[in-house]
């Protein structure tokens, strides 16, 4: 028996999101891994944390003293910040709840595959599995308590993305102390807290509204505030430049930033492809997603 899970992606919230604002992501429909569950002993090629992490998915569904053989067919691009390692757990619950009829929704699907992404990150934010899961644009919220809240946003209109690896990147622990230190830092952070919130509920009513040309232009706002916590490079706004002279309406860092990947907004798929091979000729590994 099959199940799916989604690869995702931060439009907005970066960084803000761990400081209890809220924070817009999206699963990926053209971006999937599709797995084939059977009882068996576990792949050979699984270490240790893996299996664990896929037992307490299991245990989660109320499954255990079980084994699997695992058989992916599709596979969201990995150690790319598309949330592959929570597309594998999602995938995995979805075919469990389907092998053995046991009627799970969604939210069940949810926390399952939080489980397992607790052997692999230790403690999760939980934005992965819920984009994967839902595959839709979400409102995103941690709680004072470590939990999280989420809601689905509605769409107006496709939402055509690019996303491209400007490359090597810190580690996403030493990025957030990065931006934690300069806020505590610098008074006027309040005042770019506030200025992220009216991004936030702007960038809600264009996803709404499909207006992409307002939303690609708040892109380029919140970019400019992750820029000002020192999480931008050379390469990532070489990225955004060819992205811009070739149709994009906006784009900005997706994930903690200093390397890594960042999105542009463009008008349809036919825009994207052109712009995704004009990065591809200067070197960057690019793909094509869409939100719908």
């Amino acid at each position: 028996m099959s199940g799916k899970g989604y690869g995702k992606v931060i439009l907005f919230g970066e960084h803000f999101v761990v400081h209890n604002e809220p924070a817009i992501v999206s699963g990926l429909k053209n971006l999937v891994t599709v797995m084939e569950v059977e009882e068996g002993p576990w792949n050979a090629e699984l270490d240790e944390q893996s299996k664990q992490g896929y037992a307490a998915v299991a245990k989660a569904l109320g499954i255990e003293g079980k084994t699997f053989t695992l058989t992916t067919e599709e596979i969201v691009p990995m150690k790319q910040n598309l949330g592959s390692s929570a597309a594998f757990y999602v995938s995995f619950a979805n075919a469990l709840n389907k092998k053995y009829g046991l009627g799970k929704t969604k939210n069940d699907i949810n926390k399952a595959a939080y489980q397992g992404e607790v052997f692999i990150h230790g403690k999760p934010s939980g934005i992965d599995t819920s984009a994967s899961t839902f595959c839709k644009p979400l409102i995103f919220r941690k709680t004072l308590d470590g939990s999280f809240i989420i809601k689905k946003l509605k769409i107006g209109a496709p939402i055509h993305l690019l996303i491209s690896n400007t490359g090597p990147k810190k580690g996403t622990g030493e990025l957030v102390a990065q931006f934690g230190a300069l806020k505590e830092k610098n008074a006027v952070s309040k005042d770019v807290f506030k200025l992220y919130k009216a991004i936030f509920n702007n960038a809600k009513k264009a996803i709404k509204e499909g207006d992409m040309e307002r939303l690609g232009f708040l892109m380029d706002l919140d970019h400019g505030l992750l820029a000002a916590f020192n999480l931008s490079t050379k390469n990532i706004e070489k990225a955004r430049i060819i992205m811009k002279e070739h149709g994009s309406l906006g784009s900005k860092i997706t994930g903690a930033g200093g390397g890594g990947n960042i999105i542009g907004l463009f008008r349809s798929q036919d825009d994207a492809e052109k712009a995704k091979n004009e990065l591809g000729n200067e070197g960057f590994m690019t793909l094509y997603a869409r939100i719908e």
